[in-house]
């Protein structure tokens, strides 16, 4: 098991957690460690023990099939800038509702391309947030394609990335929702200082050809889990506890009924053809 130390230059390292290197021993002052098996089952403190670097609650996890490049979400992290200092992989700490409430992608390709090796670069893809707050807009998003809070993350055979949320920090102006993009690499884009003055590297900004909202979800809910058939002419997605704390809100409930109800969701074309293949041309 290794641990990621993301440093500040857009470069990062994996650190093994081995009973007996580093910190990792009965020396340790918070926490004596007794042998491999403790290291593990207390990986928390072993990576703190390392200097890995802390994130903001981390979600799903999707490798490109194009690039091999990893993905993953962070959700939002109330307490980045409180509790938890600021930094270039966590870098926005707001001035108002202190934390970084919208969250963000992040990303990384491993030195060579093997994923085995022990260094890599990394990159913020997608920094989430409403597209009028400029201070924190930092991928340049608009009225049809900004979200809060990334959740679900899926790439489907094609490259093409789906990005599912669930928010509390945006729902006054939406609902949490599945979007579909087309990423290109780390490192695609430029350096950008947070509101919160720490420099750090973003993708290529979004525009209409590369983000698009694809789904709208019931107030309420979070939209999570996805999958696609092989004909890429059927989509999956499962909307999870509909109506929570939204009185009168009915989806998903039997005939009849007034309680809302989870759901898979199955999505098809009226023509039925290929789910976004006129992206793809």
């Amino acid at each position: 098991m290794y641990v990621a130390v993301f440093k500040d230059d857009g470069t990062g390292e994996w650190k093994p957690l081995t009973f007996g290197t580093g910190a990792l021993t009965a020396s340790y002052a918070k926490y004596a460690f007794a042998n491999q098996a403790d290291v593990l089952v207390h990986a928390r403190i072993a990576g703190d023990a390392l200097g890995a670097t802390r994130m903001d609650r981390p979600e799903w996890v999707s490798v490109s099939p194009v690039t091999g490049e990893v993905y993953v979400t962070l959700t939002n992290n109330s307490n980045r800038g409180v509790s938890y200092p600021v930094d270039a992989a966590n870098p926005r700490n707001y001035a108002t509702n202190k934390g970084n409430r919208n969250g963000h992608i992040i990303r990384w390709a491993e030195k060579g391309n093997d994923h085995t090796a022990t260094s890599f670069n990394w990159d913020i893809y997608l920094f989430a947030a409403p597209n009028d707050l400029t201070a924190e807009n930092l991928s340049g998003l608009n009225a049809n394609n900004d979200l809060s809070s990334p959740d679900g993350l899926y790439f489907d055979p094609r490259g093409v990335l789906w990005i599912q949320t669930d928010d509390g920090a945006y729902t006054s102006r939406t609902n949490c929702m599945l979007l579909a993009a087309l990423p290109g690499k780390v490192n695609d884009g430029k350096e950008v200082t947070t509101s919160a003055g720490i420099k750090t590297r973003v993708g290529m900004q979004a525009n209409e050809q590369n983000i698009k909202r694809f789904f709208v979800g019931p107030k309420g809910c979070e939209v999570t889990g996805i999958t696609l058939t092989p004909d890429f002419k059927t989509l999956f997605i499962n909307i999870q506890h509909p109506g929570e704390d939204q009185p009168g809100v009915t989806w998903g409930a039997i005939a009849g009924g007034t309680t809302p109800r989870s759901a898979t969701v199955m999505i098809t074309k009226k023509d039925g053809g290929v789910i976004l293949g006129e992206s793809l041309k």
